[in-house]
């Protein structure tokens, strides 16, 4: 407890920039512990985004090329385990391809909730944790879910908030050992690209 105590009034002190970013929550209490949270954790510290740094992240993103849109839905999801140490707040979302989107003979042509058309959602397939005006983490291919699940790829991703908080710079990046022209890669995750937020 004293510890913690110091710890954030040196926070406080020497950093006001991260006391506008996150807090540690105390050690969660047994009545906490009983509503779910994983008590067998090492740390139980919780690090919150408590000033909404996250926040510009959250909504609908688009890339229109040609008659292709590439939308990415983001949210914050708070209180995530983080390497079974610690609990984070952090973005998660999915994304769809469309074809002609807005028109009548409009056509999804992928959809990372529902890759096999199935009623039963299938999500996060993004995942990202940092704070503004950048998150990075990874982004998961469920393209070939549906054939075989040891062909489903995890992708590095960069997210990007640019000035002026409406377009964000998108970088994908393939894993080691992964190739451009392995036949289970989903052609339509797009690699450096910029969005605009709608």
């Amino acid at each position: 407890m004293t510890k913690t105590f110091l710890f954030i009034i040196f926070s406080i002190i020497f950093c006001p920039n991260l006391q506008s970013q996150i807090t540690v929550v105390e050690p969660f209490t047994e009545y906490d512990l009983a509503q779910g949270i994983d008590y067998k954790v090492e740390d139980l510290r919780y690090y919150k985004d408590i000033s909404g740094t996250l926040n510009p992240f959250i909504g609908t993103w688009k890339n229109t090329t040609g008659n292709k849109t590439f939308k990415v839905t983001l949210w914050k999801k708070e209180m995530v385990l983080f390497a079974n140490s610690f609990y984070i707040d952090k973005i998660y979302g999915d994304y769809t391809v469309i074809v002609n989107e807005g028109q009548t003979n409009e056509q999804v042509l992928f959809n990372s909730k529902y890759p096999t058309n199935d009623p039963t959602p299938f999500t996060p397939t993004i995942m990202m944790q940092g704070k503004y005006p950048q998150v990075s983490g990874v982004i998961y291919d469920n393209s070939r879910f549906h054939i075989n699940k040891s062909t489903w790829s995890e992708f590095l991703l960069l997210f990007k908030i640019l000035p002026g908080n409406t377009t964000a710079q998108w970088i994908k990046d393939k894993r080691k050992g992964l190739k451009d022209t392995d036949p289970y890669v989903n052609p339509y995750i797009p690699k450096d690209i910029i969005l605009t937020k709608q």
